[in-house]
């Protein structure tokens, strides 16, 4: 059968009418104005009052209708809540025909801007009361579009501080894989995670996938994380760490449950339970495996002394609280307990049990030994916005414990004279019972830094010896006081390092002090008796040896002295300095720091009665010069 000419063109005539009949149809329902007044009435459901700013409206009729809007903000009360440098919507003819299909929306470089003041501002229709808090989301769209299946695109989506440059939150990529009421979705989505401390910046980022079910009330949510660290820093590292969660979404308002699992090389080292609201959000951390090295990149602000390796792994909790409200504050807290060693010094360390308790800025720290032969306590204040230590408390006590090994916590008095600054801290040390050769030692070391004061504190002592020191520096003001009874000096005595040391030695006899700038312009008064003493060294001896030195003597092999002096008006006066022995040598003189007074010593063998004194002029001031 022929069809004619006529025949043919009524035939295309009229399947373009019925293309056309269809694209007016499909055109009638997405007119672009229509759209956006569509999209302006759902913002208006949960933000009233409003105002959306469009730059450019772009719009595309081919296989797929592209409606593209760029330069997006949204305002109220001249603030801007919203902005978006492009929001596309594609969506296929077929999808308009027939209600079926899969539509895509491509967000790039939304920001969310969070005002904590508007959360508790005055609402006048409350007759003066705050207004609530909450945030509900409602949606009403065409059938056509509630029953579609969406792909959602987003790139760098931001929550930031509306009155301010702060950033709660922020996502690089966000892919829904067609998206549904009542059907599970697909989704993969990546937060960049930066820290920064010390001038630096560290970056690492959070990879979740998983999967979405959406019902109207309750979305169920399904992920799986994995760090991907960008900079290899120590203390930054945590590719091995993964997590797995389920989670609970209430999208009418903004509320999210979750609970996590996290795991290291496939095995469970933690669970945590993670609440994220409109005005708050809350992390509940707890752990039976916790990588202690994940606590170095503030390593240099949390050591002390005794525990200088931040290596292992520990036991504890972690509690996270954020508040968005007009506060705006945060609360960082955990404890967790680990094995480690209290480290006395070189080669002497204590095994025993770590704890670790801190809560923002205050920090504490404690030690206990298995014997239960060392306890520690320490409580210190961060500022970890200047990554430095600001002060700190401290209490070590040793019971029956080896004394020269104890003797290693204890700072030396140069230690804490050093004029460069340090952060105010007190410590404080006690010995009870303490083993040291065949005598047992009680004793305490207190020394510290407070306002305008340094202070160092010290007593030792046996059934039949005792050691007291005692130190203050205020207004520029120092006092200085040793006593010794009986005292037997041993080498892993340093706390008088760089002053005074020796190998051993029994000493009696007191020295007390008081000066300004430097201990020569001060008074002085010292009576002291030193027996076997061997191997002296310091500043106290090297000055002795200065005075022999004048005569060509060298006091290092005699090993009982004694000492007689005093210092005033600018003026040491030497009454007595011997070096006792079969003949012993005495020394007596006058050193004067005044350029116009003499200064002279005398040499003498008192029990060598063919040995007549010998006075020596001193011209150079050598009891002047400052340590090296």
């Amino acid at each position: 059968m022929k069809l004619s000419t006529k025949a043919v063109i009524i035939g295309w005539v009229i399947l373009f009418a019925a293309l056309g009949s269809l694209v007016y149809s499909a055109y009638s329902k997405l007119n672009p104005d229509s759209l956006v007044v569509l999209f302006n009435s759902q913002i208006q459901r949960s933000y009233p009052a409003s105002h959306l700013t469009i730059g450019k409206i772009d719009y595309v009729f081919s296989i797929d209708f592209k409606l593209s809007l760029k330069n997006i903000s949204l305002t109220k009360d001249n603030k801007t809540l919203a902005s978006a440098d492009e929001v596309q919507f594609k969506i296929p003819w077929w999808l308009i025909l027939l209600n079926r299909g899969n539509a895509s929306i491509n967000i790039n470089n939304l920001d969310i801007f969070v005002s904590s003041d508007s959360r508790n501002a005055i609402d006048p229709a409350t007759n003066g009361s705050r207004s609530n808090p909450s945030v509900k989301i409602e949606a009403n769209l065409p059938r056509y579009l509630l029953d579609a299946h969406y792909t959602l695109r987003a790139k760098n989506i931001s929550i930031k501080e509306l009155d301010g440059d702060r950033r709660y939150f922020s996502l690089s990529k966000l892919l829904v894989r067609e998206f549904q009421y009542g059907k599970n979705s697909a989704f993969e989505l990546n937060i960049p995670i930066s820290i920064a401390h010390k001038n630096k910046r560290y970056s690492s980022d959070l990879w979740l996938f998983g999967d979405v079910t959406p019902e109207p009330k309750v979305w169920a949510v399904n992920y799986r994380g994995e760090f991907k660290t960008k900079d290899t820093v120590e203390g930054f590292q945590f590719e091995d760490l993964v997590i797995d969660g389920k989670s609970s979404f209430n999208p009418t308002t903004v509320d999210l449950a979750s609970s996590i699992e996290l795991l290291v090389e496939k095995k469970k080292i933690g669970t945590g339970e993670i609440s994220v609201k409109t005005d708050q959000i809350q992390f509940h951390l707890k752990f039976s495996t916790f990588p202690m090295h994940y606590l170095r990149i503030v390593g240099d602000e949390i050591k002390n002394p005794f525990w200088d390796k931040i290596e292992g792994v520990g036991e504890g909790e972690v509690h996270f609280a954020r508040s968005f409200s007009a506060e705006n504050t945060s609360s960082l807290s955990a404890k967790l307990h680990f094995p480690g060693d209290f480290n006395l010094g070189p080669d002497h360390s204590i095994t025993g049990q770590w704890y670790l308790d801190f809560k923002n800025e205050i920090w504490q720290t404690s030690f206990i030994s298995p014997k239960q032969d060392l306890k520690f306590s320490r409580r210190a204040v961060l500022d970890f916005d200047k990554s430095q230590l600001t002060q700190y408390s401290q209490e070590i006590g040793f019971t029956s414990c080896d004394l020269k090994s104890a003797l290693f916590s204890v700072q030396s008095l140069f230690g804490l004279m050093e004029p460069a600054p340090q952060p105010y801290h007190s410590t404080v040390v006690l010995f009870k019972q303490c083993l040291f050769g065949d005598k047992l030692f009680d004793g305490s070391f207190r020394f510290g830094i407070i306002p305008n004061q340094k202070y160092y504190q010290a007593e030792l002592q046996d059934a039949n010896s005792k050691m007291i020191l005692k130190y203050l520096s205020k207004s520029n003001i120092q006092d200085f006081s040793l006593e010794f009874s009986h005292f037997a000096w041993d080498s892993s005595f340093k706390f008088l390092d760089p002053f005074f040391t020796a190998s051993e030695g029994v000493l009696d006899g007191k020295i007390d002090g008081q000066w300004s700038t430097h201990w020569s312009q001060g008074t002085w008064l010292a009576n002291l008796k030193a027996d076997n003493l061997k191997a002296p060294a310091g500043e106290f001896f090297t000055l002795n040896q200065d005075l022999w030195t004048y005569f060509n003597l060298d006091s290092s092999t005699t090993i009982k002295r004694s000492w007689q002096a005093s210092v005033a008006k600018q003026s040491i006066k030497l009454m007595s300095v011997t070096l006792d022995g079969t003949d012993p040598a005495h020394l007596s003189g006058v050193l004067s720091n005044s350029i116009k007074a003499k200064s002279f010593l005398t040499l003498s063998y008192p029990k060598n009665k063919k040995w007549k004194p010998v006075k020596k002029e001193v011209l150079e001031a050598f009891w002047k010069k400052e340590t090296p």
